[in-house]
């Protein structure tokens, strides 16, 4: 049984109304909600009322409560003061009322009532892969795991595979996975829970646009395996990811009343995440404010919150969606951040890669906006791994029209395909790229009075069916 220090809170809780005296101030009202740590020798003054902590036990607390010692359980509560006064009509009429509360509660079950029941059942899933990993390499989020299993299940079980003798691949596979049959039916069973239960405390941080520590401590986990996904994207919520975001973003608008409260990593590591996340959507332009808060955040980074590896993959995968929305010197800006991280912690290795990734995007560039190459530099900076960036400045790129490098067309692009999407939403989806090509040509023009080829007419030679 856990004590009392580990799972309480003291909470404080009333309100007070006066109306007695001719002189304004010394009239008033106020109400009071806190709570506050079990800390010994501490003391608060709720109302001017003497609170004062006097020994923690295992299982209760001593207070002294304005010079009267009481003993607190969890669960109960107190009435320290207690006032119902009022008489008179009109002008006469006199209020003069006071309650005043305290209690000891469990802060799990009054904070997060929504956590009591989680199942959290990574652990489990976790040594279910360890057993079957022979038949899941280089799998590696839980949907990618489970709906390969389900395939594997299924040739387990169907009755047109298990007469297939002859195939070889289906033998090894047989051989491999029959032994783990109920493993991995465990398995598959058990992703599926994990994911219900992480989406119910979705919504319930939604609904209360209100998110602390100690709910993300729980999200955290499945916001990465949704980050991680490469394969299949049915079972992200893209919703409810589109709906955190906006929160999170606009947490700072008093008028919306949406309560963040995380500590400055866990908000680098979200923007990164949902970042990640929404980047996979069809919509992937429409939160590109979240992308641009992670920049924002970065700028003033303590990198020793992070490990470097960490930090250069935030900064390359920051790149990759603003490449993705067609900000290419944003994107240029964060390889290069990465290669710097990468070259203060001595890893040639990991700065070439995210400098080939810099002068690949270079060569998009119209000459006179292109960044100098000094291949005899490089070659001495990195030796054995010059190649690697050798290799990003000798990419040839398809050409691209130059007005995309104009700020007013980089500026406003998530906006444009914003109305792009709206026009396909009446007119239908082609599923072709030319059909949102020609919309984009014609909403630019309209708009913003900016001349766009498309890719076709910059490329007539390349198919790009």
């Amino acid at each position: 049984m856990k004590k009392i220090k580990d799972i309480c809170k003291l909470r404080v809780t009333g309100y007070y109304q006066k109306n007695t005296s001719y002189f304004e101030e010394f009239n008033g009202s106020g109400r009071i909600d806190e709570t506050y740590e079990l800390i010994e020798k501490n003391t608060i003054t709720p109302f001017g009322y003497e609170i004062k902590i006097l020994k923690i036990n295992d299982y209760s607390v001593n207070l002294l409560v304005d010079n009267e010692k009481v003993e607190l359980k969890e669960g109960d509560k107190i009435c320290v003061a207690y006032r119902n006064r009022t008489s008179g009509k009109n002008e006469d009429f006199i209020i003069d009322k006071e309650e005043l509360y305290i209690e000891l509660i469990n802060a799990n079950k009054y904070f997060y009532p929504h956590l009591i029941d989680f199942v959290d059942n990574r652990e489990k899933i976790n040594q279910n892969i360890k057993k079957v990993e022979k038949l899941i390499k280089n799998k590696y989020s839980y949907a990618e795991i489970k709906n390969h299993l389900k395939t594997i299940l299924f040739r387990l079980t169907n009755e047109e595979y298990l007469n297939k003798q002859n195939v070889d691949f289906l033998m090894n596979e047989r051989k491999l996975a029959l032994p783990f049959k109920d493993v991995i039916e465990e398995l598959i069973s058990d992703i599926d829970i994990y994911f219900k239960e992480c989406n119910k405390l979705l919504d319930v941080v939604l609904k209360n646009h209100k998110l602390d520590s100690e709910e993300y401590k729980y999200l955290a986990p499945y916001l990465y395996q949704l980050a991680i996904e490469h394969n299949s994207y049915e079972h992200i919520p893209f919703e409810k990811i589109g709906n955190l975001c906006t929160d999170i973003s606009f947490r700072n608008i008093e008028v919306l009343r949406i309560n963040i409260t995380l500590t400055e990593k866990e908000m680098i590591e979200i923007h990164y995440l949902l970042m990640k996340i929404y980047s996979k959507s069809k919509m992937y332009f429409d939160k590109f404010y979240i992308a641009r808060d992670l920049s924002n955040l970065l700028l003033n980074i303590d990198e020793s919150m992070f490990n470097y590896k960490t930090l250069i993959s935030i900064n390359i995968d920051a790149g990759d969606y603003y490449q993705q929305i067609h900000d290419r010197p944003k994107a240029m800006e964060h390889y290069f951040i990465a290669s710097e991280i990468a070259n203060k912690n001595n890893d040639k290795e990991e700065a070439a890669y995210a400098l080939y990734k810099y002068y690949k995007l270079n060569n998009a560039f119209p000459e006179k906006m292109k960044v100098e190459v000094d291949i005899d530099k490089i070659k001495k900076d990195f030796k054995e791994f010059a190649d690697i960036i050798i290799k990003g400045i000798n990419h040839k790129s398809i050409k691209i029209c130059e007005s995309e490098f104009d700020p007013i067309f980089i500026n406003n692009y998530c906006l444009v395909m914003r109305d792009v999407e709206a026009e396909i939403e009446k007119v239908g989806d082609l599923n072709i790229p030319y059909q949102r090509w020609e919309l984009i040509k014609r909403i630019y023009k309209d708009k913003y009075n900016i001349e766009w080829k498309t890719p076709k007419e910059m490329n007539p030679r390349i198919m790009f069916d």
